[in-house]
């Protein structure tokens, strides 16, 4: 049963809707499933949080950092449980809590650019997090269902992208301090161009 979405006018094409829905659908007929779950295809990912009986999933590109989009889950989580964790379990219809569209609304603008200070902060934080992450391949989950021998394969692929994380962190360092930097750095420049004009 659907609670509350937040879907971006053709974020989604039917395929993928589709997929969602059959994530969704597997996850609650399987109690065996960790509390994070990422499941990618060749371009995107479904990042998943399951936490008192709720899912709560994200849609990304397959670029934006896991760890973001998982701390964007648990912020989600946190304030749905504050506003309707006690409604949970007398939910008769689908999107009853449909208000909530808008705090998802407003809360995705703050993690929709990966370059905000806030942002990499966040990335900062707890990066062997990413470690817990359990991955899987969507035609596995869809197809055949979870087997125990991909473990291994997916121990690798974690080890790969936390690496991958930690590149991104340092770039995302830098690319602020140029930011930060760079108008003074011109301002400075300019001045001794015109001080070079003036006297020259």
């Amino acid at each position: 049963l659907q609670l509350a979405a937040s879907v971006d006018d053709g974020q989604l094409n039917a395929k993928q809707k589709n997929e969602a829905k059959a994530i969704i659908k597997q996850l609650t007929t399987s109690s065996n499933h960790p509390k994070l779950h990422t499941i990618e295809d060749q371009s995107h990912r479904y990042n998943i949080l399951t936490q008192n009986g709720v899912i709560y999933m994200a849609f990304c590109d397959k670029n934006y950092p896991t760890k973001l989009a998982y701390t964007y889950l648990e912020e989600i989580a946190k304030e749905f449980e504050m506003q309707y964790g006690r409604e949970v379990e007398r939910v008769e219809r689908p999107y009853a809590f449909i208000k909530f569209d808008t705090y998802i609304q407003k809360t995705k603008k703050v993690y929709m650019d990966t370059r905000t200070s806030r942002n990499i902060d966040k990335l900062k934080e707890d990066l062997h997090d990413v470690q817990q992450i359990f991955r899987s391949n969507l035609e596995e989950l869809l197809g055949r269902g979870e087997r125990l021998e991909t473990l291994s394969a997916a121990g690798s692929a974690l080890r790969s992208e936390s690496k991958k994380y930690q590149q991104q962190t340092v770039y995302m360092n830098r690319m602020a301090a140029i930011k930060k930097w760079a108008p003074l750095i011109i301002m400075a420049l300019m001045f001794l161009f015109y001080l070079w004009w003036k006297l020259g």
